[in-house]
């Protein structure tokens, strides 16, 4: 394979903000760090005008930066293919999420949304599959990478990367303990939750049996489910070689393989790691301030300590669930206004996602206005379906006191690991994955203003010095996957050295 006189890198990634956010922070580094590497960006259209943003302000600052090349996969997107096939399950009228992930847990609903699940991550369909399989082996072809960098979320452009003979590599935003629990199984099976079963860590005794049950029916899904196994059959048939979906068999991958996660040792679970496991600290995009991309909303803010909720874009709020938890965040506001009469008033910003074409969940909406007892009149509560401001920024604003999200990857990557570490507590146990509104304010009451925040607070502040003592995420990320393409790069020049001597002594 020819190879460039610097790295030539090929990124490939969903689309959905869980998963390209850390590869836009990536890129984005190794832009004012290496300005002569050569970066290519594979993802669906949606991402090309962001791609262009980055691009422009990096050569803006420094003219010998090479923009980023994207290129854009054809297909449905990643949450287009979980919307259509779980669709085909349950009717026309299906909204996200699943109706197994809105029931209170237990044996059979915990099976059932395994199920769900399991076929949500891989998503495409055999022949929509294959549309981004052939658009992104199209992409490979045409740039010819030193090193392909994947979302193991990206099952088409996964698979076609092994097909390529190009070396691959992983970038992830989820917990170490995602990456690295294939190399010591026996210890996830016994010590650590299963999918959607709700248990805390460390496990009871008496949990660990039908804990194992799960972990093994995860499995069985995952090899045997009805519609992975369909779309297995259908790329086998096409391709003449096997579908590969997430992070594969620890045992089967090649070598050179690394994956990049965004997590550090101690901001995860007590595992073990592996030497293809690369911690890198939390990889996130450094963003303007508040004050300079949204002046009102700053100075909306600086008005008292304000509790964020944002459960994410795939959280779907219907009329009753959005009113039970404006319920339990009007009692957690009414509370803390008895605890400190004399201190600022709190406040809620909600970013709430309804149903695409529904326009009943706002502010305006008459259950919601009635759940907060005039509040979003007076100006203590601001909902909004979206914010021209990223996350991190207003998280860095300095007003906020408390996060309220759904656990994931861009959130924080497991509920249940942030109870572990001590920063944080479940908003519902009784009525989980939803909520219930007196038992969501208990918990927030208590984040706030319990006996144990400050502690929180102080375990909280702790984790970050450590971050900042591992260095810059994406830089650590950025580095990493240079000099794995550097050294691939070093490789391939070697190898035609030796091939370009041998011809001549055979000539």
């Amino acid at each position: 394979m020819a190879s460039s006189p610097k790295p030539r890198i090929l990124f490939a990634t969903n689309s959905e903000r869980g998963q390209c956010g850390v590869f836009f922070a990536t890129m984005d580094a190794l832009l004012h760090s290496n300005p002569d590497v050569e970066l290519h960006f594979a993802s669906f259209p949606s991402l090309e005008g962001e791609t262009r943003a980055i691009s422009e302000k990096a050569t803006g600052s420094n003219p010998d930066i090479k923009p980023i090349m994207f290129h854009a996969l054809e297909g449905p997107t990643h949450t287009e293919a979980v919307i259509k096939r779980l669709t085909l399950k349950y009717g026309e009228d299906f909204a996200l999420p699943p109706p197994t992930l809105t029931r209170p847990l237990d044996i059979s609903t915990t099976m059932a949304a395994i199920g769900d699940i399991i076929g949500a991550l891989l998503g495409w369909e055999g022949p929509q599959f294959m549309t981004v399989y052939n658009s992104f082996d199209a992409v490979i072809k045409s740039v010819v990478p030193d090193l392909i960098i994947l979302d193991a979320l990206l099952s088409p452009a996964i698979t076609a990367a092994w097909n390529s003979g190009t070396r691959f590599s992983y970038l992830c935003p989820n917990a170490l303990k995602d990456a690295v629990a294939s190399y010591q199984p026996l210890d996830i099976l016994w010590n650590y939750p299963a999918l959607m079963t709700g248990y805390d860590y460390p496990l009871r005794w008496f949990q660990r049996p039908i804990n194992i049950f799960h972990h093994f029916h995860t499995l069985y899904r995952v090899l045997y489910n009805s519609d992975v196994a369909a779309t297995r059959q259908y790329v086998q048939e096409q391709t003449g070689r096997p579908m590969r979906i997430l992070l594969g068999k620890a045992n089967a991958l090649p070598d050179f393989v690394r994956i990049f996660v965004g997590s550090l040792p101690e901001l995860d679970f007590p595992l073990k790691s592996h030497s293809r496991v690369v911690a890198c600290g939390p990889i996130i995009q450094d963003v303007p301030a508040v004050a300079e991309s949204d002046p009102k909303l700053s100075s909306w803010l600086s008005n008292g300590p304000t509790i964020y909720v944002n459960l994410g874009s795939l959280f779907i709020f219907t009329e009753e669930s959005a009113t039970e938890l404006a319920k339990g965040l009007n009692l957690v506001l009414d509370q803390l206004d008895r605890r400190k009469p004399n201190a600022p008033r709190s406040q809620v910003l909600w970013k709430l996602s309804s149903k695409s074409g529904d326009t009943t969940l706002t502010a305006s909406n008459p259950r919601i206005c009635e759940a907060f007892c005039g509040k979003i009149e007076d100006g203590r509560v601001r909902i909004v379906k979206w914010l021209q401001t990223p996350p991190l920024a207003v998280l860095r604003s300095g007003s906020i006191v408390c996060a309220v999200h759904h656990g994931g990857a861009s959130s924080y990557h497991e509920t249940v690991l942030v109870e572990h570490l001590g920063i944080g507590r479940k908003g519902s146990r009784s009525r989980q994955p939803l909520f219930e509104a007196a038992e969501l304010s208990e918990a927030l009451v208590d984040v706030i203003s319990g006996e144990k925040s400050e502690l929180m607070r102080s375990k909280a502040r702790e984790l970050a010095d450590i971050c900042k003592r591992y260095g810059d995420g994406p830089q650590n990320a950025a580095q990493g996957i240079l000099a794995l393409a550097t050294e691939t790069t070093a490789a391939a020049d070697k190898e035609e050295s030796i091939a370009t001597a041998e011809k001549k002594v055979t000539v």
